[in-house]
């Protein structure tokens, strides 16, 4: 090759390293991934949510031909061969035996060849402080093994460092809302942390299996925290559809369930337990739960009155659970942030359910009501603290004159005197 030849390639691998680069590291990432407009983002979000409640069903489906490899490793882009994109280590490079430059941070651009930023690294420093309320339940030590843990992880799955930085970022955004390019940050590293998982979200293997669990289980909290946050970011977004972005974070915690499934064993494995990671803690307040709550019986009763008799049953089970969950966390501390035992309430509901909530059948709506009064219970923590009147003034709206009697009760409750402040995680 002549050497104009190779001095009109080197300028185009110059262009073309500068343009991936720009993508990666500019504070304008989620604007180019979905096309100028944060205001996508909870549609990329409830998209991302089916495909990982859909995982279990899809594990080992092949990528579509005609999808393109834009950030492949440098190996396969020297050979010239498609990259499946998955880290550490791409297929083609594991089939052919060869180190694979997303091992090595020097050579990957999409992993850690930009350097984070000075912002970033503000968001890194606000995660490893640990007031965000998801590590509240245990102590210095125990917290300190997490973090450490985590990081570790982060650093070597690129999905679950931009998750993590996504949640610092609301975080700070919800302590200061006027300055919503904390708002901007989350948006964008929420959609890295999606295009990142993607390639690898229907594989299951013991290297992915708990990243991608924590993974699943940070994006789930972000699709939970950020509707309410949006509506203070900017006045050009669209109007939040309240119960429809909070069922969207309810698929989302569905997608958590297929991917501990299909990673059941290796997860067990990597986390050294042996029993569920779920585990019912209500069984010691059943025996009380119909004389603490009253109201329990009521709504027991509507459910039996208006549901179809194939659904009554799971649907009963979900209320009785929705109520003995509250009576736990009014036994303990507001300091003990009980996140697990709120989130995976609706994880764990009867699907009969999620269809009444997905149509919006009143009987669905007066249970989000009830739904909101626990999560009421826990107003101190953060991502909690908005949701409590969005939802019910939702569901107040969505129902007709006759059903607002059944809505006195989580009204009452959701109007008392919040949370001691001295113990608000502001």
């Amino acid at each position: 090759m002549g050497g104009e030849g190779r001095r009109m390639d080197s300028w185009r691998l110059r262009i073309r390293y500068r343009r991936r680069q720009h993508f990666f590291c500019s504070n304008d990432f989620d604007a180019k991934l979905i096309g100028g407009s944060v205001s996508n983002t909870p549609t990329a979000i409830g998209d991302f949510g089916n495909a990982m409640s859909d995982a279990s069903s899809t594990k080992g489906r092949r990528r579509q031909a005609h999808r393109k490899s834009r950030n492949g490793c440098a190996h396969c882009k020297t050979m010239h061969r498609k990259c499946d994109e998955v880290h550490p280590t791409c297929g083609g490079c594991r089939q052919h035996g060869v180190t694979c430059s997303f091992t090595s941070p020097s050579k990957s651009c999409g992993h850690t060849e930009c350097p984070l930023a000075i912002a970033d690294l503000l968001l890194l420093h606000q995660w490893l402080k640990g007031d965000d309320g998801l590590s509240k339940d245990h102590n210095g030590q125990t917290k300190k093994r997490e973090n450490d843990h985590q990081m570790d992880l982060a650093f070597a799955h690129p999905y679950l460092l931009h998750t993590i930085l996504s949640l610092a970022a609301l975080r700070l955004f919800h302590k200061e809302p006027h300055n919503t390019a904390y708002y901007a940050q989350a948006s964008s590293h929420n959609l890295a942390a999606l295009q990142y998982a993607r390639p690898n979200i229907t594989q299951s293997s013991r290297e992915h299996s708990e990243p991608l669990f924590l993974f699943s289980a940070f994006t789930s909290l972000y699709a939970f925290a950020e509707p309410p946050l949006r509506m203070l970011s900017s006045g050009h977004l669209p109007a939040a559809d309240v119960i429809g972005d909070l069922l969207v974070s309810f698929r989302m915690g569905r997608g958590i369930l297929a991917i501990t499934a299909s990673n059941k064993d290796y997860l067990k494995e990597a986390t050294n337990r042996n029993d569920e990671l779920w585990p019912d803690e209500t069984a010691e307040v059943m025996s009380t739960l119909e004389a603490d709550f009253p109201q329990l019986l009521r709504l027991l009763e509507l459910v039996g009155h208006h549901c179809k008799e194939e659904h009554k049953r799971g649907i009963l089970e979900a209320v009785t659970r929705l109520f003995a969950i509250m009576s736990l966390l009014q036994r303990r501390s507001v300091t003990d942030s009980s996140m697990r035992l709120i989130q995976t309430w609706h994880m764990h509901a009867d699907p009969a359910l999620s269809t009444l909530w997905e149509a919006r059948d009143p009987i669905g709506m007066v249970i989000l009501a009830y739904y909101a009064v626990l999560v009421n219970l826990r107003s101190n923590v953060w991502f909690f603290a908005r949701w409590p009147p969005l939802i019910l003034d939702a569901v107040q709206t969505s129902l007709g004159s006759e059903w607002q009697e059944h809505l006195i009760w989580p009204r009452n409750e959701i109007a008392k005197k919040p949370v001691n402040p001295q113990e608000m995680d502001t």
